[in-house]
């Protein structure tokens, strides 16, 4: 999507700094035509405002796959049901037949059965499930003969951020403004060519920039409707914001477990997590506040403000890792196709598998991981293997 005026004056500035920092639109699930009769983005910009979307214009769930599915006529979908444990074949530790799981409205307990289990429920939940599907079988949890399930979990880092106003656009022409659904991300910059000295692994700036109405200033100007429009573009300086997302790295010692004391609304046992940066997040996050600063600077930007405390674990809602693939059992839950490694009829799609968070965020990637699953589940049917 064609950038508006603050974050292209933020692009021409950015490589100035010597730092290697390179600026490009935001990457977004989002459709410019209709495709298979799903809906395509007419800029309304509600989805920048986390309210969806209401023509189902980008990739999501409920908006497309979930809607393909129901194209089968193959598909029932059980709303209202909440997931407890992984069922195995009487008898057998390495087969599962299917899921146990409470109707929310009713409190009933009710068990369905498949030739395939596949958990999608985020990394935190599907691993909830397997933990507390324990048997004489499983002991410490379904499919974790490597001891490793729980284990490894990581979010994005995030808290460093600059947010200021820009007085080189006031009074200026906005192009793509109103509507725009996407801003722009500062691709990973550090620890691509160069090694930095104080951390590995690199990190990202996602942001945008604008003069939509801001209530606070919109209130000392008269007027409504189109002609305060133009007031507030013409007497207000456009402001921009950039925040980080980085990269947590992934120890053994960051893991979540059965809370043997706490049940949650439907008696299922909740998770315990443990969860905390290391030296190299807390270097990392100091980086990135310097250099958004430096930006700002760059850009003449008046009322400026740097944020340069991380984030707690787990506010970014990334949540990844606790069942991490891998090509050896011992070391990993899953292989290389998000199959578990001890029982060849239970894979697990989500961001559970991930075994390193990188900086961008993982719905994406989920997605394709997901997608190419899939694939090789009809493929074994086909075959007879599963």
């Amino acid at each position: 999507m064609q950038l508006n005026c603050g974050e292209v004056l933020l692009k021409r500035l950015a490589p100035t700094l010597g730092l290697g920092m390179r600026i490009i639109p935001k990457r977004a699930a989002m459709r410019p035509k209709s495709t298979h009769g799903l809906g395509e983005c007419h800029y309304c910009g509600t989805c920048e405002m986390g309210r969806g979307c209401d023509v189902n214009g980008f990739w999501n769930s409920v908006g497309d796959t979930l809607l393909a599915a129901r194209e089968t006529g193959r598909l029932t979908l059980r709303p209202n049901s909440v997931a407890y444990q992984v069922l195995l074949e009487k008898g057998r530790g390495d087969r599962v037949r299917g899921i146990s799981f409470f109707d929310r409205l009713t409190r009933r307990h009710e068990e369905v059965e498949g030739r395939v289990v596949v958990l999608g429920a985020s990394a935190l939940e599907s691993t909830r499930i397997l933990l507390n599907s324990v048997s004489r079988h499983w002991l410490t949890g379904m499919a974790n003969s490597s001891g490793v399930l729980g284990h490894y979990l990581m979010d994005n880092i995030g808290g460093p951020s600059v947010q200021g106003f820009l007085p080189a656009l006031k009074g200026r022409a906005v192009v793509n403004e109103d509507g725009k659904a996407g801003g722009i991300d500062v691709v990973a910059y550090r620890n691509i060519l160069t090694q930095h000295p104080k951390f590995i692994r690199s990190y990202v700036h996602e942001g945008a920039s604008g003069a939509q109405l801001f209530p606070h200033y919109a209130n000392r100007l008269a007027g409504f409707g189109e002609k305060l429009k133009r007031d507030v573009k013409r007497n207000y300086t456009a402001w921009f914001s950039l925040n980080t997302r980085g990269e947590m790295l992934a120890r053994r010692e960051n893991f979540v477990e059965i809370d043997k004391t706490q049940v949650d609304a439907w008696g299922i046992p909740v998770l315990k997590i443990y969860c905390r940066h290391s030296d190299n997040e807390r270097e990392m996050a100091k980086d990135a506040a310097e250099n958004l600063h430096a930006l700002a600077v760059a850009a003449k930007a008046e009322n400026v403000r740097v944020e340069n405390e991380l984030h707690t674990p787990g506010m970014i809602i990334h949540d990844m890792g606790t069942a991490r693939m891998g090509a050896d059992p011992t070391k990993s839950v899953l292989n290389k196709w998000n199959q578990a490694h001890d029982i060849r009829n239970l894979f697990v799609v989500d961001g559970a598998c991930f075994v390193t968070s990188g900086g961008y965020g993982p719905t994406l990637t989920i997605g394709a991981l997901a997608i190419r699953a899939s694939a090789y589940i009809v493929e074994e049917m086909k075959r007879g293997n599963l």
